[in-house]
């Protein structure tokens, strides 16, 4: 019998629902709405439209097939379950952090935070997309925490893959967003002393960068919920440009805002994404999927 993964969770119920329920004082709910993500379905497959168009040279057999079941999705309103489809994963991510918020209350009175996890060895150049498999990406994160004793702890972890893209690099700088409770919480300290998570800029595609910590642990009690659980499960890959300062090689500043990832390595992102399954992006440990929701394992 094939165990549960996420595409069995409940939908979440009052007041745990993301796209209509919030802790903030202001009352804003910042989960996209279904028009939203439904709007942005439509513009990725504008974006995949002029990648076909433009660039007739490039590799676009799974880009049209991509392209055939996302307008599928669309003439239907039946979104294609896949990755690359915004309507799927922004379902997909109410069901998840739905789940998830009524534990991470629970923790509360101890200890939850918000990390993001940077070790050495996940940039990937970008004619080198292709190549990556999440589902091992996600499980030398499983190591990571097999080393440093977070698996032996008491608590929860969920962990989302992520990355920014860069144009002028022309990679992607993949990482890993957090949310922790429990003793596990406190065990990814030890992180820090792993080489892969020292401070510092060590490899190549890093050089002129500032020096930043590799991990970085929320200190603060985590308000306006669910906005911080969120953040660590998603399938939006931003570009993040960074840019020579002045006229010194040596010195490089990356930019504050992120923006969509330009063309043609959008459409390249998306065939990619298209490729994996969506729960292999996730990284469960203290908790396990069931169709009644997320359970503890110990």
């Amino acid at each position: 019998m094939v165990a549960p993964t996420l595409l069995d969770l409940p939908d979440p119920v009052e007041p745990f629902r993301p796209r209509f329920d919030t802790r903030r004082p202001d009352g804003v709910i910042t989960f996209p709405s279904e028009e939203t993500s439904w709007k942005e379905l439509k513009s990725r497959i504008v974006m995949v439209e002029q990648y076909l168009r433009n660039y007739p040279d490039l590799p676009n057999l799974d880009a049209r097939e991509l392209l055939r079941r996302l307008k599928k999705g669309v003439a239907t309103q039946v979104p294609s379950p896949t990755a690359a489809c915004p309507v799927f994963t922004d379902e997909l991510r109410h069901r998840v952090v739905g789940n998830l918020w009524p534990h991470v209350e629970d923790e509360l009175a101890g200890i939850v935070v918000t990390a993001t996890l940077m070790p050495t060895g996940l940039w990937v150049p970008a004619g080198q997309l292709q190549h990556q498999i999440p589902r091992l990406m996600m499980r030398r994160l499983c190591s990571d925490f097999d080393r440093v004793g977070v698996t032996t702890q008491t608590g929860f972890v969920m962990a989302g893959l992520h990355a920014e893209f860069d144009e002028r690099r022309e990679g992607y700088d993949f990482h890993y967003h957090l949310v922790a409770g429990g003793w596990k919480a406190r065990a990814l300290e030890a992180l820090r002393d792993r080489p892969k998570y020292s401070v510092g800029r060590s490899e190549p595609h890093e050089m002129g960068m500032a020096d930043r910590p590799r991990v970085r642990i929320s200190k603060q009690v985590l308000t306006n919920l669910p906005d911080p659980l969120t953040y660590s499960i998603q399938y939006w890959y931003p570009h993040r440009p960074t840019k020579i300062v002045g006229h010194n090689p040596l010195q490089i500043q990356r930019s504050e805002f992120r923006y969509r990832i330009p063309e043609p390595y959008h459409t390249e992102w998306m065939v990619w994404m298209d490729k994996h399954p969506v729960q292999d992006f996730v990284l469960f440990n203290g908790l396990k999927p069931t169709r009644s929701g997320l359970k503890p394992t110990k």
